[in-house]
């Protein structure tokens, strides 16, 4: 179906099978006149559903003689079709063999780490080629310095197996840093549609070595921000940072093997919590009303209370979970917080300036940035996005599930295939409807045995996000 739907014909092609190989591909060039050049080559290996995330010139952990016998190859197939322009080789490469996959003739998306190792642009080469003029420089006069990494920026939700994040962007901060190039692709205020690539901007980083430019880059990913849909950002910090990664440990398998390494914590931290709590309280303004018109000191959010401490509590929920924040205030300033009825701890210094939020917990300062968009509060710690959403501290309760026996989309997208029918008998894990969204697909499967009731979309329609798909009566064994 997938062949037939991208090429027109349904025939298939069978190779040889490489579950665990490197991804590492060879920028190409020739020009008319008969000059061809390589530009060394890229490892593209950190890829989830078989697309690239993470790309670096130079390929780390070759030996040289397979480093030339590569670009050498990839000159072979160029010379021998006669090609002209900017193309990209691509190679599986398994333990010390390579085996030829695809040319792409164009300028890939991690073009970027290239130029940042050569020093040269690209783009220019592609027109002036296109223009009938020469390659600016021969194999001889290519020069290679440093290492560059390039990262994917995408609107995606790993926890959620990498679903497609659409929606308006409430915030889009891309950062400023030396030696880091950012290529973006949206702004604050533009909306991510669910019909096109996933992919936000592209953040690249050169050091001279290749363990500065992975810090580098994942300094620059921690000073990224984005409120509104969300991003990869966080896994991306944590494979660059990674053993695996550092260690030239990884391979096109890597999120399918080690998933469980770069995943989140269950829950949100207690410290992470109270910075929310202080950052929304001082954006209420300490003593303004909580409610529109509620004019009585009743309605107050400084938490007066005669002959005792002030107290405000705040409700978040993350993931599932949710928390509660008891702020405690001494002649109007923090001076004491309990999360989830634990320990009551000391804070000091409390403050908002501008973005962030910084106070001292017990002994230890944190800081962290902060952005409110209605009942939604953005916080970016050290070590954690969070997308917290406020709860009513007294109930404790997190929002009800979809009814039971109906089966949502989780992303927006366009129905491509629907393999059941009205009435049909289905195991747990069969698949029910194929969504497509932002060039993937997403099978939705059955979460239990049982019969299908209803089916509310067919093949080629769109369905918005929390959709009910299809009615499934559980299978109750009788």
């Amino acid at each position: 179906r997938l062949a037939e739907s991208a090429f027109g014909d349904g025939s298939l092609l069978l190779e040889r099978y490489l579950p665990a190989p490197r991804h590492i591909e060879v920028q190409v060039f020739a020009d008319s006149r008969g000059n061809l050049v390589h530009l060394g080559e890229r490892d593209c290996s950190t890829q989830r559903r078989h697309q690239k995330l993470i790309e670096e010139a130079p390929a780390p952990g070759l030996p040289e003689p397979l480093r030339e016998r590569l670009r050498a190859a990839a000159l072979v197939v160029a010379r021998e079709i006669g090609y002209v322009s900017a193309g990209t080789v691509e190679f599986l490469l398994d333990g010390g063999e390579f085996y030829f996959m695809e040319m792409n003739t164009r300028l890939q998306v991690e073009h970027t780490v290239t130029e940042a190792v050569t020093g040269l642009d690209l783009v220019e080469w592609q027109l002036r080629v296109a223009a009938g003029e020469p390659l600016p420089l021969g194999q001889s006069e290519v020069r290679f310095e440093g290492h560059a990494i390039e990262a994917r920026v995408c609107a995606e939700d790993p926890e959620r197996g990498f679903l497609p994040s659409a929606g308006r962007l409430a915030l889009l901060e891309w950062p400023e840093l030396p030696c880091v190039r950012v290529d973006a692709g949206f702004a604050t205020g533009d909306t991510v549609p669910d019909c096109y690539d996933s992919l936000l901007g592209k953040i690249i980083a050169w050091a001279p070595e290749r363990g500065l430019a992975s810090a580098r880059l994942a300094d620059a990913l921690a000073s990224t921000y984005c409120a509104g849909v969300h991003t990869n950002e966080r896994w991306l910090r944590r494979i660059l940072r990674s053993a695996r990664f550092l260690e030239v440990r990884h391979d096109v398998a890597l999120l399918d093997q080690a998933a469980g390494e770069f995943a989140g914590p269950p829950a949100a931290a207690p410290e992470a919590l109270i910075l929310a709590a202080l950052a929304l309280h001082a954006g209420e303004g300490g003593a303004a009303p909580r409610e529109p018109g509620a004019g009585s000191p009743w309605g107050l959010a400084d938490g007066f209370t005669p002959n005792l401490p002030a107290r405000v509590a705040y409700g978040f929920s993350w993931r599932g979970h949710t928390h509660a924040v008891e702020l405690e205030f001494v002649h109007g300033r923090p001076a004491a917080v309990t999360v989830n009825g634990g320990a009551r701890l000391a804070l000091a210094d409390a403050a908002c300036s501008g973005a962030v939020v910084a106070a001292r917990i017990e002994t230890r300062r944190r800081q962290a940035r902060y952005y409110l968009d209605g009942a939604r509060v953005y916080l970016w710690t050290a070590d954690e996005p969070y997308e917290l959403l406020l709860e009513d501290p007294r109930t404790h309760e997190f929002s009800p599930s979809a009814a039971t026996g109906g089966l949502t989309t989780p992303l927006p997208g366009v129905v491509v295939a629907v393999p059941v029918t009205v009435g049909q008998k289905v195991s747990a894990g069969e698949v029910l409807m194929v969504i497509e969204a932002m060039k993937m697909e997403h099978a939705i499967t059955a979460p239990y045995a049982g019969t299908v009731e209803t089916i509310h979309f067919a093949r080629g329609e769109r369905v918005p996000e929390g959709s009910a798909l299809l009615e499934l009566a559980r299978d109750t064994g009788n």
